[in-house]
């Protein structure tokens, strides 16, 4: 199977069981803004089916932001890192009782939604700050902190 977008081949689609197919469309931001036309297009020797459909695309205008969140009250980031998955890991410091504190958390990189039960994580009760974070490519991460 393959589709197109606005006419233009847009790449294979993967069969995923069931029936069922993926396959991703681009979207580079606020250029792609509007409705596409796609055609999902499936052959089996010398036989064709189509399939069209549509799509819309609303990103936030150039320079603007695609989503906030803020912490908890009187935090601060120090650091954000990818993880494998396309989520983010924020690492940086929650005033905890007037004092500081090591603070990490992770959110969707699509909405921003914490995904850790527990929305932000001390590390540390004692006085401190995260100040580096890295994400490896099997999702352990490393963690500098000061204190």
């Amino acid at each position: 199977m393959r589709v197109t977008l606005d006419g233009a081949d847009a790449g294979e689609l993967i069969a995923a069981g069931g029936g069922m197919f993926t396959g991703a469309l681009p979207v580079h931001g606020a250029i792609d803004n509007g409705t596409h036309a796609i055609e999902v297009i499936a052959t089996l020797g010398p036989y064709e089916d189509r399939e069209p459909g549509a799509y819309h695309v609303s990103t936030p205008a150039p320079g603007t932001e695609a989503w906030s969140q803020a912490g908890p009250a009187a935090s601060r980031t120090n650091r954000v890192a990818v993880t494998p998955a396309g989520d983010l890991i924020e690492v940086g410091q929650t005033v905890i009782g007037g004092v500081p504190r090591p603070t990490i958390r992770k959110r969707s990189g699509v909405t921003g939604a914490a995904l850790w039960p527990e929305p932000t994580i001390t590390l540390d009760t004692r006085e401190g700050a995260v100040v580096d974070v890295a994400v490896l490519p099997d999702g352990r991460m490393w963690v500098a902190m000061n204190g």
